[in-house]
């Protein structure tokens, strides 16, 4: 009988490892399909969506930081010393504040049932089929909005663009926007010259509210997540 206990205790352990092993490979496949550079509270930010952003910030950082005539380091614009900071640096910075605030509206349109997090196969898979899409719509002589095709940057651009408008509505819906909060912004613009008329103006009044209000509330929802990193950005190449 103790025999039989005991075996059975084994068994139980076996499978209890087995299962700890599964899932750690399953954990380990998708880390490296797909690796992580930082996490915004517990909201994983992968490297492909890094560079989606980092990619998007590297306009103004050349803007705020521009090229030297005659650069001293040998690794081109992004290794420049600007007064003690370089354009790699003031990239990463802005890249991480940035991804900041895309985790937390991917955070809570899941929460809400928008979205799911971003994943790059997903996202690879939809903008393929995105592309084919419209190919197909211009060989048959539709019409198509927007660009003939995408890249990863400006599809990401429209996705989440469309995801910030929804989750929007879903938080702050203009039908709930409150007579009060009008009639306030209303005589804030009367203030600054605006002629037309409150109910002319109640339109444009009702969105700006609307934004207003979602802004507040991701600023709040960022403030209160911190960043962690698990791979050092710094490795991740400037293209």
């Amino acid at each position: 009988m103790k025999r039989k206990v005991f075996m059975f205790l084994i068994l139980i352990f076996s499978l209890i490892m087995l299962l700890g092993v599964t899932v750690f490979a399953k954990q380990l496949l998708i880390e490296n399909s797909d690796p992580v550079v930082m996490y915004v509270g517990e909201s994983p930010v992968s490297e492909e969506l890094f560079r989606i952003l980092m990619n998007r910030e590297k306009a103004k950082v050349s803007a705020l930081l521009p090229a030297k005539k005659e650069s001293s380091s040998s690794n081109g614009y992004w290794d420049e010393d600007h007064d003690g900071i370089t354009p790699r640096k003031l990239l990463m910075e802005k890249t991480a504040e940035k991804a900041k605030y895309v985790a937390a509206v991917y955070r809570e349109a899941a929460t809400l049932g928008l979205t799911e997090y971003f994943d790059s196969a997903r996202f690879d898979k939809a903008l393929e089929n995105e592309n084919k899409r419209r190919k197909e719509a211009i060989e048959s002589g539709e019409i198509i909005y927007g660009v003939p095709e995408y890249d990863k940057d400006t599809y990401f651009t429209y996705i989440f663009s469309n995801l910030e408008i929804r989750l929007k509505e879903k938080l702050f819906p203009q039908d709930t926007i409150t007579e009060e909060e009008l009639r306030s912004l209303y005589k804030e613009k009367q203030a600054c010259g605006l002629e037309k008329s409150f109910e002319d103006s109640r339109k444009g009044l009702v969105a700006e509210v609307s934004e207003k209000l979602f802004k507040e509330y991701m600023a709040e929802k960022c403030a209160e997540a911190e960043i962690r990193f698990v791979r050092d950005c710094w490795e991740i190449e400037i293209e």
